[in-house]
C-alpha cells in the first residue's frame, strides 16, 4: 500500500514534467538537485472501516525548493493547479479527494540559501479494504 503523499507523487508524474526520485520525492528532501519538489506525509485523521472500504484523511506537505524565488512560486501555484482538480480520480486503485489544509507558506531560505515554499493538503482516501 502506497502513502498518501506516494499516490499524489504518481499523479504529478502523469500530469506535470516531474520525474520521481530525480525532481520529485516523496518523505524524504535529498541536498541535490536544487530545483524540487518533495512530498510529505503528516498528521490527519485516524482510518475507519464502511461498507468493506478503508477510509482515512491524512495530510500531505508539497514542499518546492528553488535557486529563484520566482521559479519555486510558479511551481507550487502549477502544483496547487494540479492537485486540487484530483478530487475523484482514482491513483493506483485509490480513490482521492484534496481541498487544501492552508494558503501557501514561505519558508524563507534554507542552509543553501535556495527559496523554500509549502502548501497543505488534507486528502481523503478511499482504498478497497
Amino acid at each position: 500500500m502506497k502513502s498518501p503523499a506516494h499516490l499524489i507523487a504518481l499523479h504529478l508524474v502523469s500530469a506535470t514534467d516531474l520525474v520521481l526520485g530525480e525532481t520529485l520525492f516523496v518523505n524524504h528532501e535529498p541536498e541535490t538537485p536544487t530545483d524540487t519538489v518533495t512530498l510529505f506525509d503528516y498528521g490527519g485523521l485516524g482510518t475507519s472501516y464502511i461498507n468493506g472500504e478503508c477510509d482515512s484523511e491524512p495530510k500531505v506537505q508539497v514542499r518546492v525548493r528553488a535557486d529563484k524565488q520566482s521559479d519555486a512560486i510558479n511551481r507550487i501555484y502549477e502544483l496547487r493547479e494540479v492537485i486540487l482538480p484530483l478530487s475523484g480520480n482514482k491513483v493506483d486503485g485509490d480513490g482521492l479527494f484534496a481541498w487544501l489544509a492552508s494558503g501557501i507558506f514561505n519558508l524563507g531560505r534554507d542552509k543553501n540559501d535556495f527559496f523554500t515554499f509549502t502548501d497543505n493538503y488534507t486528502l481523503k482516501v478511499v482504498r478497497d479494504a
